[in-house]
């Protein structure tokens, strides 16, 4: 986003990051792919890698693609244990959230909080998508996956 995103740009952005393609990813991946591939008596491991790699392959990037693919095997696990794919829904969506906290400081500009942003934009957190940074919202994104399919786990499977 540049210094002009305009609130509503900033706002569908979100909605759509964290939202919208959550809910259709899963639908595609888990619910259309995994579950049709487990219908046609494939076994779930090789059924979890195959929707993942088509997940990976989906973000259009080698970067993505890793971190999607790694995402995908974890949210094929997490259906598995809760018998719906909901559960991934809301870790897609909070994986989502805490992988797009590199546009905080351009939302916050958006929004006219210029001196917030430009604090934001002054420290490595948020000052951009280096390999660093990238690495680490990938970590915090992966540890606030397990910890949502951690909660799941724990509780009683579908019958």
């Amino acid at each position: 986003m540049s210094e002009g995103t305009s609130f509503a740009v900033t706002v569908a952005s979100v909605v759509s990051g964290c939202v919208i393609a959550p809910v259709f990813e899963e639908l595609w991946f888990r619910g259309a792919w995994l579950v049709g591939l487990a219908r046609a008596c494939v076994p779930f491991a090789i059924a979890n890698v195959v929707q993942a790699v088509v997940f990976g392959l989906f973000h259009f990037s080698a970067y993505r693609a890793m971190s999607a693919f790694i995402l995908g095997v974890l949210l094929g696990l997490l259906v598995k244990r809760a018998h719906s794919v909901v559960p991934g829904m809301v870790a897609h969506a909070l994986h989502n959230l805490i992988s797009g906290l590199p546009i905080v400081p351009q939302a916050l500009y958006s929004l006219g909080f210029y001196r917030a942003a430009d604090a934001l934009a002054n420290i490595p957190y948020g000052a951009g998508l280096d390999g660093y940074t990238a690495g680490l919202l990938f970590a915090f994104g992966v540890a606030g996956l397990l910890l949502v399919a951690l909660a799941i786990w724990r509780t009683r499977p579908a019958a």
